[in-house]
C-alpha cells in the first residue's frame, strides 16, 4: 500500500511490514532483498514520517503505529502509540498529516469528524494525544510548509442556514486568534457597531473581541453582527472551552503504589 524510507525502504502492506535492500549500489530486479518485519498491516491513509519512525495506521484504523529500527532487536519494531489512549481514535481516523515546525505534531481527523492531535517527541519520551471539536465537524488536514513553520490547514463542515458549507481554514500559532473559525474587521478612522461580510456564521452565536475586550456574545444576522457599542476592531469567531486532564498523583505509600 505505501513505500516509505528510513534506514531502509519500508514497504508497508494490508498484511504486514518489511524492509527493502538492494546490492551496492540500489536495487535492481536482480538485486533485491525484502524481508518481514512485523504482522500490523497498514491501512490505506497515508503515514508520515517522525525524525526517525514513520507512524503508520493499522488496518483497522484504530492504532497508530510508529516502526523503527531497535538495535536491540536487530530489526524493525512498531510500538503502539496509542496504548495509553486506546479511546482517542474512536471508529478509526481517515486523514494524518505531520506538522514539524513549530512544534512536532501530528494531527489526524477521525470519521466523526473530530480533530486529533499527536505531540510526540521519543527523545524526550512525550507521547500526548488531545482532541478538537468545532461546530459541525473536520473531513480532513494537510500540513503546508510555509515561511512561518508548518500550518496545518484543515477542511471543516459547517452547517451555514440549514445549508452544508465546506471551508479551507488554517491553525493559527501566532496566539493572536482568539476564536474558532475567526475572522477580524478593523477601521483606524471610524468606530463602527455594526460589522458586515460575516455570512459564513449566519445564524451561529459568536464571541467577539472588540478593541482588544471581550464583548458579549451576539448571533449574526444578515451577515451582520450589532455590537453594544462601536470599536475600531473586531475580532468574531466561534466560542470554544479548553480542558486539561491531569494524570492521578503517583504517591509511593508504605504499601505500594497509590494507583
Amino acid at each position: 500500500i505505501h513505500l516509505e524510507s528510513t534506514r531502509y525502504l519500508l514497504p508497508l502492506s494490508y498484511g504486514g511490514e518489511f524492509t527493502m535492500q538492494g546490492g551496492i549500489s540500489s536495487i535492481t530486479p536482480t538485486s533485491v532483498r525484502i524481508r518481514a518485519q512485523t504482522s500490523h498491516g497498514s491501512s490505506y491513509v497515508k503515514p508520515v514520517r517522525i525524525a526517525q519512525e514513520v507512524l503508520f495506521l493499522q488496518k483497522d484504523r484504530k492504532k497508530v503505529r510508529a516502526i523503527s529500527y531497535s538495535l536491540a532487536e536487530d530489526a524493525n519494531t512498531a510500538p503502539d502509540v496509542t496504548v495509553f489512549a486506546e479511546h482517542i481514535t474512536g471508529t478509526g481516523i481517515k486523514s494524518m498529516s505531520f506538522s514539524q515546525d513549530p512544534d512536532y505534531i501530528l494531527w489526524a481527523v477521525r470519521d466523526d469528524g473530530v480533530l486529533l492531535s499527536l505531540t510526540h517527541l521519543r527523545e524526550q519520551q512525550v507521547t500526548a494525544w488531545a482532541r478538537h471539536t468545532t461546530v459541525g465537524a473536520f473531513e480532513s488536514v494537510s500540513c503546508i510548509p510555509e515561511s512561518t513553520g508548518s500550518t496545518p490547514y484543515l477542511v471543516a463542515v459547517r452547517s451555514i442556514s440549514g445549508t452544508t458549507k465546506r471551508y479551507i481554514e488554517y491553525l493559527d500559532y501566532t496566539g493572536v486568534a482568539q476564536t474558532d473559525c475567526a475572522s477580524y474587521g478593523q477601521d483606524l478612522v471610524t468606530k463602527h457597531a455594526v460589522w458586515n461580510n460575516l455570512g459564513f456564521l449566519e445564524g451561529q452565536t459568536v464571541s467577539v473581541v472588540a478593541d482588544g475586550m471581550v464583548h458579549p456574545d451576539v448571533v449574526v444576522t444578515g451577515g451582520a453582527i450589532t455590537l453594544l457599542y462601536a470599536v475600531n476592531s473586531v475580532q468574531v469567531g466561534l466560542p470554544y472551552t479548553t480542558t486539561l486532564e491531569f494524570l492521578r498523583p503517583e504517591l509511593q505509600l508504605p504499601d505500594g503504589t497509590s494507583q
